[in-house]
């Protein structure tokens, strides 16, 4: 062999070389993409999972978050319009409480003078009948008669002759006199009988009803005191006044349910029946 032909033989030698190298190179590269490839792969598969579950979590925070934010706002909301509502409540009970005390101590009060009224015109129409005191006048002077004649709050002129006759004939002015002071009588009656009817009247709405037809029954016995009185029964008349225990009942009756209804007696049973004339 010549120098040539060795030459040639060595480059050729040496291409072959060169081409194994490179074929060897890109082996070794395309055995690096397949083991990256794989250890992606494997990074992928293991990652993936927990990336899932990390985003899942972070989604049910969010919503929870945004769940309780909305929750404790709708709550903040009904408490304040709970609370809203329990003060106007508390403001209607304490109106009506209010309403209520001021009702009662009228109640409380009207009963009171109810009664007190209606014990005054008894008095003064069962005292138009039976035993009475009254002045004999035997020591009065003139002076002393006039005075009394303006105590019955007589006219002027009705004064006058009296005080006239009293100089000329006292005895027929004693008995004018004690014919005006029965008229005071009876006209005092009247005006207790309507002070208590007008109170009845006017302060209807405090009074049951039971208590409002006791309370008529008795003005109705004791009107006919005065009835009596301004118009005497003739000889052989029955009166139209009641016994006194009928009056007497039907003042208990009144008294009776008066106390039932200001509750100072609630076991009390009155009994209207009681004050009904015996008519037979």
């Amino acid at each position: 062999m010549d120098l040539n032909s060795g030459v040639e033989v060595w480059r050729l030698t040496s291409a072959r070389r060169s081409q194994a190298l490179r074929a060897l190179r890109r082996e070794s590269e395309r055995m690096n993409l397949m083991n990256f490839l794989t250890a992606e792969t494997l990074v992928v598969g293991v990652l993936a999972p927990a990336v899932t579950w990390g985003v899942k979590l972070l989604i049910e925070a969010k919503v929870k978050a945004g769940v309780n934010t909305e929750f404790q706002k709708q709550l903040a909301d009904h408490k304040h319009e709970l609370d809203v509502v329990a003060e106007r409540i508390r403001f209607e009970h304490q109106r009506l409480l209010h309403e209520f005390n001021l009702f009662a101590v009228k109640k409380h009060d009207t009963h009171a003078k109810l009664f007190e009224l209606l014990r005054l015109a008894h008095g003064h129409c069962v005292g138009l009948f039976g035993l009475a005191t009254s002045r004999t006048f035997e020591d009065y002077n003139e002076a002393d008669i006039k005075r009394y004649l303006e105590s019955l709050k007589l006219t002027e002129a009705t004064s006058s002759s009296i005080l006239a006759q009293w100089k000329n004939n006292r005895e027929s002015a004693i008995r004018e006199i004690r014919d005006l002071e029965r008229r005071s009588q009876i006209q005092s009656a009247q005006s207790a009988m309507t002070a208590a009817s007008n109170h009845l009247l006017s302060n209807e709405i405090y009074f049951s009803k039971e208590a409002i037809e006791n309370t008529r029954k008795l003005l109705d016995l004791l009107h006919d005191f005065i009835l009596d009185a301004k118009y005497p029964p003739q000889p052989g008349t029955k009166p139209k006044q009641s016994s006194e225990s009928i009056v007497a009942a039907a003042v208990e009756a009144v008294r009776s349910r008066i106390r039932q209804d200001i509750g100072i007696d609630p076991k009390s049973n009155p009994c209207p029946e009681s004050t009904k004339k015996n008519v037979a």
